[in-house]
């Protein structure tokens, strides 16, 4: 009977370990949130609104993979690429858009909600979900390192592969779109160069890639059905850009500055939403 229970009691170990450090991950990321919203609120400004979040990313990635070294084997693995890849990435993101908003002097998004402290907290609320989910198979895998081991499988390139694409893609986008937009004689024009030739958004492909390719490397470990719940990152992530905060509110307002420019109707018609590839 004993050799019966030991691994359900393991099983159930485990799951109430993996909870736990979930919890706790959670708990640290709404921490950081709350109490850069109460600056924040103070001060009436977003400036340091998506600092704090690459913030958060690193928070709960380098707690969740230092939190359960002790359990890892040693040298590299699974649990240690997948974060190393996922800082890189948060990194780039936040000081990207804080030097965007310090050029821009403020984000359009708060400008209803900044004097309104109650209703300002949301969006560091939603942030933190946003990190939290969009970090979930990174976490898991931190989490697990000890049970991973160090092998390395065809799955694992394959996401790295799928991550390494995602993020040249972004930072070329990016770096297209500052260079158009710093030219005097592009002003008011929206851009149709470089990637933006083949795509609207090709640095939200970029993000999709990464945080697929993230999820398909880690998913090389999983031990459980649940850790399959972690496809919520990649799915998230898409539904974010193409549903909530991405692409229509992009949409939007360039239906507002060019809307009735034919030459603008017409390269939203022949050009691809995401991918760029030509049409």
């Amino acid at each position: 009977r004993i050799g019966v229970e030991a691994p359900d009691l393991f099983a159930c170990a485990m799951g109430a370990a993996m909870g736990k450090s979930l919890g706790v991950a959670f708990g640290l990321d709404v921490a950081i949130n709350v109490g850069a919203w109460g600056v924040a609120a103070l001060k009436k400004t977003e400036k340091f609104y998506d600092l704090i979040g690459s913030t958060s990313h690193l928070g709960v990635i380098l707690f969740t993979l230092g939190a359960h070294a002790e359990s890892a084997p040693t040298g590299i693995n699974r649990a240690y690429v997948n974060s190393a890849l996922a800082c890189t990435w948060a990194i780039r993101l936040g000081t990207f858009l804080f030097r965007r908003i310090s050029q821009d002097g403020r984000d359009v998004r708060f400008d209803k909600v900044r004097d309104r402290p109650m209703v300002f907290l949301t969006y560091w609320l939603i942030q933190a979900v946003w990190v939290f989910l969009t970090d979930l198979p990174v976490l898991m895998t931190n989490i697990r390192q000890g049970e991973q081991g160090n092998d390395i499988e065809a799955r694992d390139y394959m996401g790295w592969m799928m991550w390494a694409t995602g993020f040249t893609i972004q930072v070329l986008a990016d770096a297209q779109k500052r260079k158009f937009r710093a030219d005097p004689k592009n002003a008011g024009k929206w851009i149709d160069q470089g990637l933006w030739k083949y795509a609207q958004h090709p640095n939200y492909f970029g993000e999709m890639m990464m945080w697929s390719g993230l999820f398909t490397s880690s998913s090389a470990g999983f031990k459980s059905p649940w850790d399959y719940a972690s496809i919520v990152s990649p799915l998230f992530v898409i539904f974010l850009l193409t549903r909530v905060s991405g692409i229509p509110l992009l949409r939007k307002a360039g239906q507002k500055r060019w809307g009735t420019n034919p030459d603008y109707q017409a390269y939203l018609r022949n050009t691809r939403l995401l991918v760029p590839l030509p049409k």
